[in-house]
């Protein structure tokens, strides 16, 4: 009814106008895209600002019920408002249209779009979700028509809500012809960025297109979050229960509530913002944590589970979002003091993508586990994984450092090639002895017996190796020493074995020792391989 009203109050304006008016000419007729019925210059097909309305584009939801309206003299469209009126702004999903009404560009030769505009708060693809584009077949319903996305550069915008211009080229097969040009707004129920467009203008020409040139950041690193005080980039989505919490300097999970002793069912991710992966040729994700009472003698207990998940297509809701699961093999600590490292290479199939996503996801029923997180880093490294195993290691300067525990081995796994997260190889065998090296969750720990031989394969130069040995009730198993190398020399110290003046690309250890029982053996817990500079 207030559509109608409206219509019928600008007719009668309108005719008053025109009888105040003696030289009108007939039909009367407003310039296509001006701004307040004035003609536009030679070569302007569209010049719409948005000081005071949305002139002459109109709103279209898609979906949800969010509209593009006129405020701070812009055309604005967000999905984060106090839509309760309590005084509380909330996200809501939407995918929202401005379409303009038809340009027409049958006398041009070459166009391009200028768009002023402001964005803020958004977390996925820029472009994707604030997107402009165009349509030479809309007859009114957006979801009918053919549109072509245009890929406007992004400097400038998401740190604050200064204005840039940015200027895209119209593609040859929509000039000639006549088009709609429309601004779509999408966001979810868990965010939405804020985006504010000042002017809009379609002109003669074509312009030099600047897109956008993603970098690997200076320093490599990608997130850093310690989660000392606060999730950071990361945020929380609960599907039930106990949510993720800060609590002794860490991110912690867990349904069981010391207080009264009772564990709730819950269901919680601790989801990152997107990751600009697009110039990487590899990336690492690294933290450190302490897992407790997942597994009940040995057994995993019911309704536990604890996993480190990534995707490149968010949905904004994680339980419906396709992850692929990098979890590998997490330890169950002994105390709530000493911490594992847990380090993955980040799946190829995600390198080179924009909007990479990582979620640490836990969940329980009738018994929990604790699941405390710290330090978490994502940082630019070759994460091809290849060989029998998933890639692993943290890489830092030159050198390479892998804890055995995080490599997703099976207890009691045969090895035959690991491949580390930089591309260096481990390849083992058993040297003719039927004990081949192995994997054990006991000490998590990669065992090697007299004759059983690790060879390092690097497109580095290798200068130098080390190991920490297990040790257990006053034994460390470093098998006494005897371990020979094919470059470098040998060293024992404790429980670290050391291979230092080596110089070589493949640089194979043999366990020599000629005693039985515990002193025999070689187990490390974790391996730093060290690269000339």
């Amino acid at each position: 009814m207030k559509k109608i009203l409206y219509s019928v109050f600008a007719l009668a304006v309108a005719a008053f106008t025109f009888t105040g008016c003696e030289d009108v000419p007939a039909p009367y007729d407003t310039p296509q895209g001006g701004q307040g019925g004035q003609d536009l210059p030679e070569g302007v097909y569209l010049d719409q600002n948005f000081t005071s309305s949305l002139g002459d584009f109109s709103s279209v939801s898609e979906s949800g019920t969010l509209e593009w309206y006129n405020d701070f003299k812009s055309a604005m469209c967000t999905g984060y408002q106090d839509f309760d009126g309590d005084g509380k702004k909330e996200n809501q999903a939407g995918v929202t249209w401005l379409v303009s009404k038809e340009i027409d560009l049958t006398e041009a030769e070459k166009a391009y779009v200028t768009i002023n505009h402001a964005i803020n708060y958004e977390r996925g693809d820029i472009n994707e979700n604030n997107a402009v584009l165009i349509s030479k077949d809309f007859t009114g319903d957006v979801t009918t028509a053919t549109w072509k996305q245009l890929v406007y550069n992004t400097d400038g915008l998401n740190s604050s809500f200064d204005f840039v211009e940015a200027s895209m080229n119209i593609p040859a097969d929509y000039v000639g012809g006549k088009i709609v040009i429309a601004l779509r707004h999408t966001c979810t129920s868990s965010q939405s960025s804020t985006w504010e467009v000042k002017s809009l203008m379609v002109q003669e020409g074509e312009v030099e297109e600047t897109p956008d040139t993603p970098d690997v950041p200076e320093d490599g690193v990608y997130i850093d979050e310690t989660f000392a005080n606060d999730f950071g980039v990361f945020s929380v989505n609960t599907v039930k229960g106990t949510p993720w919490i800060i609590d002794f300097s860490t991110a912690k999970a867990s349904g069981y509530d010391n207080a009264s002793g009772t564990t709730t069912p819950s269901e919680s991710y601790l989801v990152s913002t997107p990751i600009d992966l697009s110039a990487s040729e590899g990336a690492t994700i690294s933290f450190e944590y302490i897992l407790r009472y997942v597994t009940n003698y040995g057994e995993p207990v019911a309704g536990v589970n604890n996993k480190v998940l990534v995707t490149d297509n968010y949905t904004g809701d994680p339980a419906t979002t396709t992850w692929t699961d990098i979890t590998g093999t997490l330890t169950e600590g002994r105390d709530w003091t000493t911490f594992e490292k847990y380090s993955a290479a980040m799946p190829t199939e995600l390198i080179g993508k924009s909007n990479v996503v990582i979620a640490l996801y836990y969940s329980c029923e009738d018994k929990s586990g604790t699941w405390e997180v710290k330090n978490l880093t994502v940082k630019e490294g070759d994460g091809e994984s290849g060989g029998d195993q998933p890639g692993g290691g943290d890489i830092s300067g030159n050198s390479i450092t892998v804890d055995v525990s995080t490599l997703g081995l099976s207890n009691g796994e045969a090895l035959e090639t690991l491949t580390l997260a930089d591309g260096t190889t481990l390849t083992f065998d058993g040297g003719g002895n039927t004990n081949t090296p192995k994997y054990y969750n006991t000490g998590t720990n990669i065992r090697m017996y007299p004759k059983n031989s690790m060879t390092i394969n690097s497109k580095q130069t290798i200068v130098g190796v080390e190991m920490k040995c297990d040790e257990y009730s006053g034994t460390i198993y470093n098998a006494s020493g005897d371990i020979s190398t094919t470059s470098g020399t040998v060293s024992t110290n404790g429980n670290m074995l050391t291979v230092t003046g080596a110089s070589a690309n493949e640089l194979t250890l043999t366990n020599t020792s000629t005693t039985t029982g515990a002193a025999s053996q070689l187990r490390f817990i974790s391996l730093t391989v060290y690269y000339a500079e």
